[in-house]
């Protein structure tokens, strides 16, 4: 069973040929801001005069082309295959000079999505060294998700919620006619879809109303006026779902509305409360409060009397 690639997965693994030393995949891309700009990378598993492996190249609108290097986690230049480089190392145990083999691992889609995710999000390395160059990865990170689902790329926006972003891609021999066949093929994922979970009620009365007028009983790929035509079949499985759906939100409907009246229900039994603790501290019996007012009155007029008396107490007073 052939597994779909992964982010470990090398391009050499997917591109059908052993060799494609030299090659170049062009990228044109929109990014985040909505410039719309050019870039291309160049696999390589010999260096270049400059001493350039694999490099990604951005172009200005000038044309001017700034090129960079590709770099794996440990911040060695990538080739396209996995390269052994055996070096004399002294053994600290033997003190002896012993044989290490170093392996750099080829150019992996990680790499090609942290290069796209560097374009897309306008992040590129300061200068041409590793260190920039995971600084960019990080940043771009923040702003465009880049990877893959089942084999699928995905690129996400985190910044918008209507991207401005675009991608396209394809080998540089694509449209080559001298006998250079492309390596990579780079496909958009726009199969026929009969049925999706988002529901579009008119959208899809329509297609089923366009399969009945044409006639058409099943979708067909090879009819050339019409290919995305779903067919009278499918137009029948299509109208049960869509009843389903509409019987889904019939239900759900019916729930809100029940916890609608609930709520209703629930606010007048605490109006009728809330009027019931204003009677009792508003509504007071007038004559019941003035007779209260004119006992306090009184107990407070005796009250004062006696304390008068207290006071002209003396003992002057108690001899005469």
């Amino acid at each position: 069973t052939q597994l779909p690639a992964t982010e470990d997965t090398e391009l050499i693994n997917v591109s059908g040929k052993d060799d494609i030393d030299g090659k170049k995949i062009d990228i044109n891309y929109t990014d985040k801001d909505g410039n719309i700009k050019r870039a291309y990378i160049t696999l390589r598993d010999t260096a270049d005069s400059n001493g350039h492996l694999s490099t990604f190249t951005t172009i200005a609108d000038d044309g001017t082309e700034t090129t960079y290097d590709i770099f794996d986690r440990e911040g060695n230049k990538t080739p396209i295959h996995d390269i052994t480089t055996t070096t004399q190392e002294l053994d600290p145990q033997t003190c002896k000079l012993c044989n290490v083999e170093h392996t750099t691992k080829g150019m992996s889609y990680k790499q090609l999505n942290d290069i796209l995710g560097m374009l897309l999000s306008g992040n590129l390395p300061a200068t041409n060294s590793f260190s920039d160059y995971k600084t960019a990865v990080s940043n771009s990170k923040e702003d465009v998700n880049v990877g893959l689902k089942d084999g699928k790329l995905f690129v996400e926006d985190k910044k918008n919620a209507i991207t401005p972003m675009q991608l396209e891609m394809n080998d540089n021999d694509t449209d080559s006619f001298d006998g250079s066949s492309p390596v990579f093929t780079f496909n958009s994922n726009n199969a026929l879809t009969i049925d999706e979970p988002k529901v579009d009620i008119f959208h899809q009365l329509d297609d089923i109303i366009q399969a009945v007028r044409d006639g058409k009983m099943r979708s067909d790929g090879d009819d050339l006026d019409n290919p995305r035509n779903i067919g009278i079949e499918n137009g029948i499985e299509l109208i049960d779902h869509i009843f389903d759906h509409v019987n889904k939100l019939h239900t759900k409907i019916g729930a809100i509305s029940k916890s609608l009246q609930n709520t209703q229900e629930r606010n007048e039994i605490l109006v009728t409360h809330v009027e019931t603790l204003k009677s009792d501290v508003i509504d007071v019996d007038m004559a019941e409060a003035s007779l209260k007012l004119q006992k306090l009155t009184l107990n407070y007029q005796a009250m004062l009397s006696t304390i008068s008396k207290i006071n002209s107490l003396s003992l002057v007073n108690y001899m005469k």
